[in-house]
């Protein structure tokens, strides 16, 4: 529907202005009103029926909408001639210009509604919805308030003639108003007011206030004669005030000086014996919890102690806290604390807290030591964790001696650095002793971390020795055997037996993956990866009783950056094994570990060229990647030994790798 032109005729907009008459009522005025108008469609009055829509703005183009929509719906036109009632509350008309948007499609349709442009002014007829409603209109819409009125406030006539006020004291102009009626105080008459009578008169209006009292503050003054204070006790410079009257405790007298009590003078003393064997000297109780980082007592000093203790037979210093530190020291270029004994304990410091974060002792320091122990003969530290019953207790000349029957002596842990150094300029930097369980217990729980990191600059960075049957030195990685027990940058001798089997690091260098259990042959070397040895590269063996046999496929190779080996890549399996089915085979250009020499779990063998028994040499197969039995192999085709058995089809049986 092309809807083109909006043809109006003079709307019928009839509103009867209602007021109230003193003895009547009369209905309230309602806030509709009725709207006329001439639609045309393509230039032809419009016929049938139509969907009407009326918005109602605050500008010609854009601005606010004033009120609800209004939906006329299913309204039949006849010639065009249309004529609605319209209701967009009370508050839509207020005085201002308004215009009219209206909205329209034929009523069969659902679509969206046509706008007619455009917006239409509305004549002032419904703005008498305004004017018809004053009559209640908020105290705030109103304007030109006269002044009297302006604060809301019902003031009291102050035209009235006095004569008409009740309670007038006096006569002529002594006349005043009696206090029992209502007025605004901070007026009077200025007049001679009656002795008999009284007048409020506001703060505001008093004139010629003497400077102490400009401010309206009772202040205390501070200027009075120490003679016209009652209660003086002695007589000329010695006076002092009696604690008979109230006076500002913020001060004290001290001879001739005023001090504030928040300071005491130098060289005060408070000497005498206690009032009982458990009394005091000098107690100091804050209470209340509204200032937590507030002290009991702070002392400061520039150059000697700001707080000594000395004491005969009890405590130098005691300090008690439910809550919070029961003392605390800090200093910003010296020792916190100072502690000495000629016999007994230097600091002695003791918890009774059951939670496991509560310290007997705790230590912190920004830049230096958190502990600095010394001793000439003993033990600089010694530490105990529960009953140290039947435990060794090393005397003499030792830093820090670690004691517990049935925990650690000495634990350390550190989340980014070392949780232990041993440091030794011509001996051991850590020596351990166990005579019944590990001299040494390493843990790291990192990725890429060392459960012990040894160095030396000129000799042997560890040096393991066992004394009995037992291990030496132990190494063991939860994983198994498919993970890294050992990694050793150099040379390793050996002048003991030794288990397990050998591996080397090679590069996959077929068509097809590999996975483990694959023999598989030489095709090249790549560059080294680990110090100078060369990288073999491989591809799956796929002749019979081939001679460049380089070994058996043990699982993926991946590398990590040792940066207390320089940077340097260190091997580590990728994954515990390398399956074909499982989607996990070691594709061309990836790093795998081969075995050469040693007892392995597997290697792939096809039955069909004979049956394969233990101890049976293993050749190379034309089946790619499998290895056969052979009763004369050729010279460098033995690929090993086979351990287990398979008399048909293809499989997996272990092997005694012995590459000839």
């Amino acid at each position: 529907m092309n809807l083109r032109k909006l043809v109006l005729i003079p709307a019928v907009l009839w509103v009867a202005l209602l007021s109230s008459v003193e003895g009547h009522s009369q209905t309230p005025l309602g806030t509709s009103f009725t709207y006329q108008g001439r639609l045309s469609d393509s230039g032809v009055p419009a016929e049938g029926v139509y969907d009407l829509r009326f918005v109602l703005y605050n500008s010609a183009a854009g601005g606010s909408q004033i009120g609800p929509v209004v939906t006329v719906p299913d309204h039949t036109l006849a010639e065009g001639l249309f004529a609605v009632e319209l209701d967009f509350g009370a508050e839509a008309f207020t005085g201002e210009a308004r215009w009219l948007e209206i909205r329209v499609r034929p009523g069969s349709e659902t679509g969206a509604f046509t706008i007619l442009a455009p917006r239409l002014t509305l004549t002032p007829a419904p703005h008498s919805i305004y004017a018809a409603t004053a009559g209640s209109v908020s105290w705030h819409g109103l304007t030109d308030i006269p002044a009297g009125f302006a604060d809301g406030i019902d003031d009291v006539d102050d035209t009235v003639e006095f004569s008409e006020i009740a309670g007038i004291i006096g006569d002529g102009p002594e006349q005043v108003a009696a206090g029992n009626h209502d007025h605004d105080s901070r007026y009077y008459l200025q007049t001679a007011l009656s002795t008999s009578g009284s007048a409020s008169v506001h703060w505001d209006n008093l004139t010629g206030v003497p400077a102490g009292f400009a401010d309206g503050i009772d202040n205390v003054d501070d200027t009075v004669e120490f003679s016209e204070i009652a209660g003086i006790i002695g007589d000329g410079p010695e006076q002092v005030a009696a604690g008979d009257h109230d006076h500002d405790s913020r001060y004290y007298i001290q001879g001739e000086t005023v001090h504030s009590a928040t300071t005491l003078v130098a060289g005060a003393v408070i000497e005498g014996p206690p009032s009982a064997w458990d009394g005091w000297m000098l107690r100091v109780n804050m209470t209340g919890g509204a200032f937590p980082s507030a002290k009991g007592i702070w002392a400061t000093a520039s150059t000697g102690p700001a707080l000594y203790g000395d004491s005969a037979g009890g405590y130098g210093i005691y300090g008690y806290s439910e809550n919070g530190n029961a003392v605390v020291a800090s200093s910003s270029a010296k020792t916190a604390g100072v502690f000495h004994s000629e016999e007994g304990h230097g600091i002695f410091v003791s918890t009774y807290g059951a939670d496991h974060y509560d310290y007997g002792g705790y230590f912190h320091a920004r830049n230096g030591y958190g502990i600095y122990a010394y001793s000439n003969t003993n033990n600089a530290i010694r530490a105990e964790g529960g009953d140290i019953t039947g435990v060794w207790k090393p005397i003499g000349r030792v830093g820090v001696v670690g004691l517990s029957s049935t925990g650690r002596g000495v634990y350390g842990s550190s989340r980014d650095s070392v949780g232990v150094t041993g440091i030794s300029q011509n001996d051991y930097g850590v020596r351990a002793e166990s005579y019944g369980s590990h001299g040494v217990r390493a843990y790291s729980y990192a990725s890429s971390g060392y459960g012990g990191y040894f160095y030396s600059a000129n000799h042997r960075g560890l040096y393991a020795t066992g004394a009995s049957s037992s291990f030496a030195g132990y190494f063991v990685n939860p994983g198994g055997s498919t993970y890294p027990g050992l990694y050793v940058n150099g040379t390793l001798y050996t002048t003991g037996s030794k288990t397990g089997y050998v591996v080397d690091v090679a590069l996959s260098d077929g068509p097809e993956p590999l996975e483990t259990g694959d023999v598989v042959v030489i095709t090249g070397a790549s560059d080294p990866v680990c110090g100078e040895i060369p990288v073999i590269r491989v591809r799956k063996a796929t002749e019979d009783s081939a001679t460049g046999i380089a070994g058996i496929v043990d699982q993926p190779l991946t590398f990590e950056t040792s940066k207390e080996d320089g940077d340097r890549a260190i091997p580590r399996p990728a994954r515990a094994t390398a399956s074909l089915s499982e989607g996990s085979g070691i594709g061309t250009g990836e790093y795998l570990n081969v075995v050469t020499l040693g007892a392995f779990k597997a290697v792939k063998v096809d039955a069909s060229f004979g049956a394969i028994r233990p101890g049976d040499l293993l050749v190379a197969s034309s089946n790619p990647g499998y290895a056969m039995r052979r009763e004369n192999p050729r010279m460098g085709a033995v690929i090993g030994k086979a351990l287990g058995e398979l008399t048909e089809g293809t499989g997996m049986v272990p092997v005694l790798v012995t590459l000839q």
